[in-house]
């Protein structure tokens, strides 16, 4: 088991592993019969648009030669399923539109693959789930993709709103399935932060990853710790070619931070046989709030701003401010300050928790306004209040 990264990247969601599944109109159709498993399936042709190299990123290399490359970005893939049909992996990808999506039915189908759509549904009491889900597959609809060619089983939903789909592949032979347990470095950063040569990723390697930052773990190549000291060299060049600074190295060469001033890096080379990568967009900051926040939230007055932020997205952030003294009245009213300027920001107080039983200078104060929620905790910070905030969460 690997052991705890030493340093953290707070805020960052680790990825949700679940499929979403979501109507979709298919091309042409024709209903069929009920399936045995709670669903109905329906046929499918494909809609004649066309896959280029361009709509495929990160799809394993050493996958099948007779499973078609998916369009659409790899974000993770987990490996060694095991069902009566061999070994099997998923694959969840994003930036897959419902077009791209059609044409891979045509792919499928020209590759010799036996495509259907399905239907999902459950049974309700007291009503005729078959029927409404019949009534879509006479519409064209359906949920995912199902895909045979023996000992290929592919199963794949359609796309949910957002782009994302959960791919499924199974009929793999262990070596089949071991050999393509790699992951691609994490999107949109190779132009930010480089990945480092030497030191693979695999379908556990991706701790978590957003617009603002990513955590991951990499396994190196060599066993020997001189060649393993030489990968970690090599990287710390590689990012100081991309403008990046050290700022930082912990005793023996234990960890390594650099900056660009537009993200930092955050490296421990010895995790068990893995590099930690951590990667963090700087927060940019005006009068020590957040800039992309301070029209939505307005800063507190009468505290002092902590210096760095303890967490920003474009979502949300976590704050402190220090109390300029001691005085707990004085600390009552810097909160009940603050307080009044949101209120007259637009917010409302939120009284669905119960602090009735804490002493007013410990009581948590929530507000919100629209999709934005604001939490202030009056001792939540080192002789300071923590102020945190989100929104359309």
């Amino acid at each position: 088991m690997r052991r705890s990264a030493k340093s953290g990247l707070l805020g960052l969601a680790v990825l949700a592993l679940a499929a979403v599944l979501s109507g979709c109109g298919g091309s042409s159709a024709a209903t069929g019969a009920q399936g045995s498993s709670g669903d109905v399936t329906v046929a499918i042709n494909g809609n004649g648009a066309a896959i280029t190299p361009a709509d495929i990123a990160g799809w394993p290399s050493t996958a099948p030669a007779d499973v078609p490359a998916f369009p659409g970005h790899v974000d993770n893939l987990m490996v060694g399923r095991r069902n009566g049909n061999g070994y099997g992996v998923r694959i969840f990808f994003s930036g897959v539109t419902k077009d791209k999506f059609g044409a891979y039915v045509g792919v499928l189908r020209s590759a010799g693959y036996k495509v259907q759509g399905v239907v999902y549904y459950t049974d309700i009491p007291g009503v005729d789930s078959n029927a409404n889900a019949q009534a879509r597959a006479d519409r064209g609809e359906y949920d995912a993709v199902k895909a045979t060619k023996d000992p290929r089983r592919i199963n794949v939903n359609v796309p949910a709103t957002d782009g994302t789909v959960t791919y499924d592949l199974d009929g793999l032979t262990k070596d089949e399935n071991d050999a393509m347990n790699v992951s691609p470095w994490p999107a949109g950063w190779a132009d930010k932060v480089p990945a480092p040569d030497n030191c693979k990723l695999d379908s556990h390697s991706i701790i978590g990853t957003n617009s603002t930052g990513f955590r991951l773990y990499c396994i190196y190549t060599a066993t020997d710790q001189a060649t393993r000291d030489g990968i970690v060299n090599s990287y710390l060049s590689a990012l100081q070619a991309k403008g990046f600074k050290v700022i930082g190295t912990g005793s023996n060469r234990s960890s390594f931070k650099l900056s660009n001033g537009s993200y930092e890096v955050a490296i421990n080379p010895d995790q068990g046989g893995h590099m930690y990568i951590e990667a963090t967009k700087v927060t940019s900051l005006t009068n020590g709030w957040p800039s992309d926040w301070v029209a939505r939230v307005p800063p507190p007055d009468g505290c002092m701003l902590a210096a760095k932020l303890i967490a920003s997205m474009p979502t949300g952030f976590n704050a402190a401010c220090t109390y300029p003294d001691n005085d707990p009245v004085h600390r009552q009213q810097v909160v009940a300050a603050y307080k009044a300027k949101l209120q007259a920001a637009g917010f409302t107080l939120d009284t669905s928790g119960d602090g009735s039983g804490m002493p007013p200078e410990e009581a948590p104060v929530n507000l919100v306004k629209g999709s934005i929620k604001v939490n202030i905790i009056p001792n939540g910070a080192s002789d300071g209040m923590a102020i945190s905030a989100t929104q359309g969460e």
